[in-house]
């Protein structure tokens, strides 16, 4: 598969040059691990990159947050069946844009069926308006304009997705999708002209400001881990075509189903439409090839069909017209079975270490998860695994010969490290994950470049570093600074010190006896658990702050959001203030812990547990 600059870059800062400045892995190389190697890390990392934009369609036309989640669910799942059909893989969020509406309408429809639509969207609104009329306008002009944008063509639709509902610059736009920063400006002008115009023949023209604040999403609530586990799951599933085996609600089956026998008839329409074409074209020339030779001698009856020279006003097209479809079709069969089949290789190093209760290992891989739980005795039990795959196998061995694993033990310090020798070629993939076991006690330092992190119990000091992957940190004792680029982060059973960053993915904590700082640039923050004395902060740019304590908890708390609201269930601080978007306030008679909690688009939520 070509490669773009943006990823030929991506593999050479993951070779070494520069792995703390790595760019992220495009949408086309994501869903290529996903389709070739079943790889869930790479499923999981699309769906963290893309659920704020899937949430926020179906949002703007659902009220219940039940029917948002398995809207969600349902488009991503669509995602698994269809990744290997989707031609512009690099402009993904207008694919998942198109079909997110679609199955968020059919949600719509269904709940307008029930009569509970209206009931629903009292109980359960997630947008706050004064006016409940302007509210209802601003609404009825955001889903005519879903639908226009729903009809755009592709190469519009993607550039609007990508650069007024996500964000993008014109640049980053241009780099995604592959093509000169002049032809998206170019392209986003002609699309906000045919917006414009469609939307005037409807009768809601529309200045030119109040269109982009049409096409802007609303605030979205990031997935929760379940969602996230259960959705991974699931696609693997679907993905092999065993939908009956996936553990999804019978809703979201059904919806998914329905999206995919749609996207089936629409290929239906289109291929008849074709074979339609074919036909009328080569009634034509059959026609045109009857009157040339009826002015020549007919050719004698014994002379076979086949055998007779061709003449001059022979169309070639007549008699392979039938032939086509079969022949397309066992081309496409010979390169699907070809990508099926290309070998992939796989080599297990194993080792164990003698050591302390307490040593200490530096473990750092490339493509590839790292897995640790913490029960053994006095031993550091690695099991590394190189993976290669490649067009031939003589490709897929050179890739293997190209992965260097060292383990080294110097006195109670570990170092197991697994590194590519040359740059690699792109017609192959190769990489390295790693399960080991260590002594409760045992300090971590785990790094990967792409892939899942998780650890299970111990009570050490853990440092995690990885770039495109999620982070699970279950029942461990000890300080956590955890680090991810594009994932989320997701701690459970917890205490002592907690410093966790995360760049686009949530951010979620179960903890007792903690001090925690938790920042992300684009997603939720959720906090359950005791704080100790000292100074907290939970920070989001794009995200709402849940912060659970105990009733008797006491703290100052300060509060901040720019486009939301505070909600808090301990008694302190303005009303008013609150309703404006901050909130300080001091809890308990002699509090000594520090709260702060700021997010700029979001709303903050302190409960009593």
């Amino acid at each position: 598969m070509a490669r773009s600059p943006l990823a030929q870059l991506a593999g050479r800062v993951r070779a070494g040059e520069d792995r703390q400045t790595a760019p992220t892995e495009s949408d086309a190389d994501l869903l290529e691990r996903f389709l070739t190697r079943r790889d869930e890390s790479a499923f999981e990392l699309l769906l963290w990159r893309h659920e704020r934009l899937v949430r926020g369609v179906c949002r703007r036309l659902l009220r219940a947050e039940q029917d948002v989640e398995d809207a969600c669910q349902a488009t991503f799942l669509t995602l698994a069946c269809k990744a290997g059909a989707i031609g512009r893989r690099q402009a993904l969020s207008g694919w998942l844009y198109k079909v997110a509406y679609r199955i968020a309408l059919r949600v719509q429809v269904d709940a307008v069926r029930r009569g509970s639509q209206e009931k629903q969207a009292g109980e359960q609104c997630v947008h706050h308006s004064p006016d409940p009329a302007l509210r209802a306008v601003r609404e009825d002009l955001r889903s005519i304009v879903d639908e226009e944008v729903s009809r755009l063509p592709e190469k519009y639709r993607a550039l609007v997705v990508l650069c007024y509902m996500e964000g993008k610059s014109n640049e980053e736009a241009a780099r995604l999708v592959g093509c000169p920063t002049g032809t998206v400006v170019t392209r986003l002008a002609r699309a906000r002209k045919r917006l414009r115009a469609r939307l005037a023949r409807r009768g809601a023209g529309v200045a030119p400001a109040a269109l982009a604040a049409a096409l802007s999403l609303p605030g979205a609530t990031s997935a929760t881990f379940t969602f996230v586990q259960s959705t991974v799951r699931a696609a693997r599933f679907y993905a092999g075509g065993q939908t009956a085996a996936a553990a999804v609600p019978a809703r979201v089956a059904l919806l998914t189903k329905g999206a995919l026998r749609t996207m089936m008839l629409n290929h239906l329409k289109s291929v008849g439409a074709v074979v339609l074409a074919l036909c009328l074209v080569g009634a034509g020339s059959a026609l045109f090839v009857y009157q040339t030779l009826a002015a020549d001698a007919a050719p004698p009856k014994s002379e076979p069909a086949a055998a007779r020279p061709a003449r001059a006003g022979d169309d070639p097209t007549v008699g392979r017209v039938a032939a086509m479809p079969e022949e397309d079709k066992k081309n496409k069969d010979d390169k699907k079975d070809k990508k099926e089949t290309r070998p992939k290789l796989e080599e297990v190093v194993t080792k164990s270490f003698k050591t302390g209760k307490a040593p200490t290992l530096v473990l750092e891989l490339f493509n590839g998860s790292i897995d640790v739980v913490a029960d053994a005795d006095g031993s550091v039990n690695a099991r590394v695994t190189k993976e290669s795959q490649a067009d031939t196998r003589a490709e897929a061995e050179e890739a293997m010969k190209n992965i260097e694993v060292a383990m080294i033990q110097e006195k109670d310090t570990v170092s197991i490290t697994a590194r590519r020798l040359e740059q690699k070629s792109w017609h192959r993939s190769e990489g390295a994950s790693a399960e080991i076991r260590v002594p409760p006690g045992a300090a971590l330092n785990l790094r990967t470049s792409n892939g899942v992190v998780k650890l299970a119990g111990g009570s050490g000091r853990v440092t995690v570093h990885t770039s495109n992957g999620t982070v699970h940190v279950k029942d461990s004792k000890g300080s956590l600074n955890l680090v991810t680029t594009n994932g989320g982060i997701f701690v459970t059973g917890a205490s002592g010190g907690v410093e966790l960053k995360a760049t686009n993915g949530p951010i979620d904590v179960q903890a007792e006896k903690a001090l925690v700082k938790a920042q992300t640039s684009n997603g939720s923050i959720r906090f359950t658990g005791s704080l100790i004395d000292g100074k907290h902060a939970l920070e989001t740019s794009n995200g709402n702050i849940v912060l659970t304590l105990p009733a008797s908890a006491q703290f100052r708390l300060e509060a901040r959001t720019s486009h939301g609201r505070v909600v808090s269930d301990f008694s302190g601080g303005s009303k008013e203030s609150a309703e404006r978007g901050s909130l300080d306030a001091t809890i308990g008679a002699k509090p000594a812990a520090d709260v702060k909690l700021h997010t700029s688009n979001g709303s903050i939520e302190i409960r009593k547990k």
